[in-house]
């Protein structure tokens, strides 16, 4: 019988090359790294609101702090009768059919630079509401109006009203605000 043949299997200790250790190091930094970029949550915004609308607000909040003109009481809403007996001139009409009216008697200014004026609107027939009666105040100076008092009537006869004062707004060129502004406010010139 033939000898058998013996194999004998060497054990080799692999030690890695200075290389290979260094190509090591980096993946396991790189993994580190990757796991740490990953695990950061950036913050949420739980508002709902985005940067700029929360620029806007805070914007708007200023506007609203600014000091606002000393006020005399205010006369409430006219009940139809009261109303009847106000002399309403009308000043415009624009090309949907709306005619603007204000009651030149009730005219007054509330403060320096600032009029109270009733204002009111009566509307085409296509319009959803009759008539809009307001009290509005004009900022001479600083070119701006807003709503003190409204009653909106509708075609119907339904009313409905708000005694809650709107933000101070912008008078445009060309507006009806604007017109007012110019025949009332030549006593109280913007500096």
């Amino acid at each position: 019988m033939e000898a058998e043949r013996m194999t004998t299997t060497r054990i080799v200790p692999v030690v890695p090359s200075r290389h290979d250790r260094a190509r090591a190091k980096l993946i396991i930094i790189l993994a580190g790294l990757f796991l740490v970029c990953c695990s950061h949550v950036p913050p949420v915004n739980t508002s709902g609101r985005t940067d700029s609308e929360k620029k806007t607000e805070a914007a708007q909040k200023a506007r609203e702090a600014e000091p606002q003109p000393k006020s005399q009481p205010l006369p409430k809403l006219s009940s139809g009768a009261e109303e009847a007996g106000r002399k309403w001139i009308s000043y415009m009409r624009d090309d949907d059919g709306t005619e603007y009216f204000y009651d030149r008697d009730a005219l007054a200014e509330s403060s320096a630079g600032v009029i109270r004026i009733w204002r009111k609107r009566e509307f085409a027939s296509g319009a959803a509401q009759r008539e809009i009666v307001t009290l509005d105040e004009i900022d001479c100076r600083k070119t701006r109006y807003r709503t003190l008092e409204l009653r909106v009537t509708y075609w119907d006869g339904r009313t409905g009203t708000s005694d809650k004062a709107t933000r101070w707004v912008e008078i445009y060129q060309d507006s009806t605000e604007e017109y007012l502004m110019d025949e009332h406010c030549t006593r109280n010139p913007a500096p």
